[in-house]
């Protein structure tokens, strides 16, 4: 008889389970919070790398497009009484470029 009085002590300790609600809201709560830290850092990551590998390309693009050309060998002007009429000229690119 004596621990039947116990085991029923035992089960109201354990039917009141109001902190324990609380508990695992905070457990929730945390849990959103380190995700959406996660996500945010994923995200951020991502933007960063797509932001320098487009600054990279473009870069390689200028690069590739433009070039420095110089005069070669001589330059053949053609003109009337007053004013010149055309140009002929060679040109090669500059040292250095690419």
């Amino acid at each position: 008889v004596k621990n039947n009085g116990i085991y029923s002590r035992i089960r109201e300790i354990y039917a009141d389970d109001r902190g324990i609600t609380g508990l695992e809201t905070a457990i929730i709560l945390i849990a959103f919070i380190v995700v959406a830290a996660v996500f945010a850092f994923t995200v951020m990551t991502t933007g960063l790398f797509s932001t320098e590998k487009a600054k990279t390309t473009a870069q390689a693009g200028i690069a590739e497009a433009s070039s420095t050309f110089a005069p070669k060998g001589a330059i053949i002007a053609t003109s009337n009484l007053t004013s010149v009429q055309t140009f002929q000229f060679q040109v090669t690119l500059a040292t250095g470029a690419v």
